[in-house]
């Protein structure tokens, strides 16, 4: 799994789904912090919610920071992001 991953899923996937719940895992090789700019650069075309768990590990609180300066919330649990997604849908 890659930062490019995660952008080419949301590509793929945009017109499918009505909103998107990002699970990232920064202590997966290829995971950088270069994931917020990519998470960024989706969010300009999908026009739909977009939210954020980060699990814990080793670059968490940097690239949490990094999301949530691009206006993406980031939520402690999956299931608050869950929660989070379906009030934006509601």
């Amino acid at each position: 799994m890659r930062d490019e991953d995660y952008a080419t899923a949301l590509e793929e996937l945009k017109d499918d789904y009505d909103g998107f719940l990002i699970i990232a895992l920064p202590n997966v090789m290829g995971i950088t912090e270069g994931l917020a700019e990519k998470l960024m650069a989706s969010r300009r075309y999908l026009n739909k919610p977009l939210v954020c768990h980060i699990a814990e590990g080793g670059i968490t609180a940097r690239l949490t920071r990094l999301v949530e300066r691009t206006r993406i919330p980031v939520y402690s649990s999956p299931e608050r992001a869950v929660r989070a997604l379906k009030a934006l849908l509601g």
